[in-house]
């Protein structure tokens, strides 16, 4: 009789290393399935996550995109973007605004009728937004229009509408 000796393992699955790379990939499973929400805007998801060190937890994050309706108007621009920012609950933490990234200065300046009327010689270059606290129902938008910088303050009232403060 013939016997065979043992094929020798790839990985150790014993080893301490194995191990927690094992719990990593299922606590990130396990984030993904917990998180996962359908947006009320529209059903594309952006999901970033990352590593902190301070935690040394796996954090998800859920995100909708910046859908802009076009518009013509100042007012109409800043409660997009207000009720965007309470939607993703962009607050304040640690003093670290959410800014905008470059496809959405682009996706603004695109969705834009009247730019001459909104942002006058200039062309709208970044900017930021921010909640006051987490859930909270008033924030700030910041716009980078040439050589100032204007920024407005946005309140959601009882009944759901946005209030923005335009003086």
């Amino acid at each position: 009789m013939h016997t065979h000796s043992p094929i020798p393992a790839l990985v150790d699955t014993t080893s301490k290393r194995f191990r927690t790379i094992s719990h990593n990939i299922s606590h990130f499973a396990n984030c993904v399935l917990q998180y996962m929400r359908v947006s009320a805007a529209n059903d594309l998801l952006v999901f970033t996550y990352s590593f902190q060190k301070k935690k040394k937890d796996m954090v998800m994050t859920t995100t909708s995109p910046l859908v802009l309706q076009p518009y013509s108007d100042l007012d109409n621009l800043l409660n997009q973007l207000a009720r965007w920012c309470l939607i993703n609950n962009f607050y304040r933490h640690e003093n670290e605004f959410r800014d905008f990234d470059a496809d959405e200065v682009d996706h603004i300046n695109a969705t834009c009728l009247k730019p001459s009327k909104i942002f006058g010689k200039h062309k709208f270059k970044g900017g930021y937004i921010f909640l006051d606290e987490s859930n909270g129902a008033s924030g700030l938008v910041r716009l980078y229009l040439g050589d100032c910088n204007p920024k407005w303050w946005f309140e959601r009232k009882n009944d759901g509408s946005i209030e923005v403060d335009l003086e």
